[in-house]
């Protein structure tokens, strides 16, 4: 049976921002297959420093699988780098808006080219180009991924937005449209997200704290790498809704995480104590530029009462790994 044999996950130190590496290794008739996965790219000039970090550390000089898991420009903005430099990128994962909206949608919006432009502007760049042209024009396939797909070779599982829930966030997205009172209503039943709480209350202000308000941070795709029996989340800047909506249809199998990137940076808005208890995280990342942008320590101390808890703004750039050689110039961190 093919398994992967070993691995490092590299949280870049970006700022307020996201930039990881799932760097592994799996075995194929025998021998090891190489593979380097970039969950979201930071800011716009920070794909330089990716490429780098590729290049020195893993000795690579291409991307078998890239994933923006939301339009924000703080987790796609580092991608204009990386395409400029036609650095080689074989797959691409990305939620294009264009593919879930008609014309027929939207009021003063005559023919889809105006529909195609507006929606593409979400992934806007501050010259004015967009991350969806740019990947058309290098002949890079974008491909859409909901609740159930997968990539076979590192056991990747998306688990959210299913499709109906991505949907129903568009009509919020910042994309200059005005939405016919029609699509703005969501089809899916309001709960009380409190009904989950497991007598678990790590801290009273992450559960009085509002959720995360923005649709496009709800919409981040969020999803698992499994090895060797250890589950390690990936959740971009799901809020609590949407990762309510992951946690009520698991199974079992997140609780007691090995890993978890924490949403949007460490904030409040993003987690309550429910999530956290199902959850039960033994190694937390953060990836964020200080204290209030937009890491919480309402957040760190919830987190701290299961596992152990890390941040860029304290450590800088860090690396978990399985059974890899020890890396030059790296040493243990301490948790927060």
């Amino acid at each position: 049976m093919e398994e992967i044999s070993r691995f490092e996950i590299d949280m870049l130190d970006v700022g307020a921002a996201d930039a990881f590496l799932i760097h592994a290794f799996r075995t194929c008739r025998g021998k090891e297959c190489e593979y380097v996965v970039l969950v979201d790219a930071g800011n716009e000039g920070d794909g330089k420093r990716i490429m780098q970090h590729i290049n020195t550390y893993y000795k690579q000089h291409y991307i078998d699988l890239a994933i923006c898991t939301h339009c924000d420009r703080d987790h796609y903005g580092g991608f204009k780098d990386i395409l400029d430099a036609n650095y080689r990128i074989d797959r691409f994962w990305i939620h294009d808006p264009y593919q879930h909206v008609d014309v027929d949608d939207v009021k003063y919006v005559q023919n889809r080219q105006t529909l195609r432009k507006r929606l593409d502007d979400a992934y806007a760049f501050y010259d004015g180009a967009n991350l969806l042209e740019l990947l058309r024009s290098k002949g890079i396939e974008q491909e859409e991924v909901f609740t159930g797909d997968t990539y076979p070779p590192l056991n990747i599982q998306v688990l959210g937005p299913d499709r109906g829930y991505y949907e129903s966030l568009i009509p919020d997205f910042r994309v200059n449209l005005d939405f016919k009172k029609e699509q703005e209503d969501d089809d899916y039943e309001s709960r009380d997200y409190s009904a989950q709480d497991k007598n678990a209350l790590y801290s009273r202000a992450l559960e009085d704290a509002n959720d995360d308000p923005s649709k496009i941070n709800q919409s981040s795709i969020v999803f698992c790498f499994k090895v060797s029996g250890n589950t390690y989340l990936f959740t971009g800047d799901a809020g609590k809704e949407a990762l309510h909506r992951v946690v009520d249809n698991d199974d079992g199998h997140l609780m007691n995480l090995r890993w978890l990137k924490v949403p949007h940076h460490g904030s409040k808005h993003n987690m309550d104590n429910a999530i956290i208890s199902y959850l039960e995280p033994d190694t937390s990342y953060i990836s964020t530029e200080k204290y209030g942008k937009y890491v919480n320590r309402c957040t760190v101390n919830a987190l701290k009462a299961v596992g152990n808890v890390y941040s860029t703004h304290y450590h800088g750039t860090m690396c978990h790994s399985w059974k890899m050689c020890p890396r030059q110039g790296y040493s243990n961190a301490t948790s927060l």
